[in-house]
This record gives C-alpha cells, structure tokens and sequence, in this order.
C-alpha cells in the first residue's frame, strides 16, 4: 500500500464534520412522501363526480414546499362549492396531514363553458 493511502486510512476525522449514515435518506424519505400525498389526493378529487381532472404536484423544498393542483371540472350545478371545497377543505387538510404549510400556491380552475 502506497504511503498515502496509508495516511489517509490513519488520519481520523472529527465526528462534528462527518454527517450521520443515511442523513440523506431523511429528505428522500420526504420526497417520496410528499410525491405519494399528491398522487392520493389527485386520485380523491378525481373520485369526485365533479371532477374531469384533477393534477397535484408538491414541489420545492420537503419543510416548505410549493402546491401546485390544476383540476378541470364537469358541469354541474354549482362549481364554486366544489371549489370552495378544495381551497378550504382539501387543502388545509393536505397541510394538517403532512404537517407543513405550503410555502406557495398555485391553484386553477378550468370550469365547462357558460350557456349555449
């Protein structure tokens, strides 16, 4: 073995600068979770009889991160309570569950042509 691979394999390093084993797992194990949420809550608006798509996407940082839900509705009656619905229930819960606050959101709309 060569002299400097023989330092190398000597020469200890201070625990304060080493990072902990799998201390990237934690913002990958995030990632995926939060990937997870959004594709359940999709799903959800989409079992909605209302709802003809319904597209999430959480993005950003894991602690803060950005919403991003586009959903296209049938129609029906009354589209603002099914977006109310969203905005005010779906949302917040969404928060409530993972346990953060959406740094930003970004949240459409598109609503079936009005009259003949």
């Amino acid at each position: 073995m060569s002299e400097q691979v023989e330092e190398a394999q000597d020469h200890k390093v201070s625990p304060a600068l080493t990072a902990p084993k799998d201390a990237g797992q934690d913002v990958d194990d995030d990632r995926v979770r939060l990937d997870q949420a959004a594709k359940a809550v999709s799903a959800g608006l989409m079992a909605h009889p209302a709802v003809a798509s319904a597209i999430v996407e959480i993005s950003g940082s894991t602690q803060a991160p950005d919403l991003g839900l586009r959903c296209t509705l049938h129609e029906e009656d009354d589209t603002r309570e099914v977006m109310g619905t969203i905005i005010n229930g779906v949302v917040p819960n969404m928060e409530l569950i993972l346990d953060l606050v959406f740094a930003s959101q970004d949240i459409s709309f598109v609503l079936p042509p009005v009259g003949p």
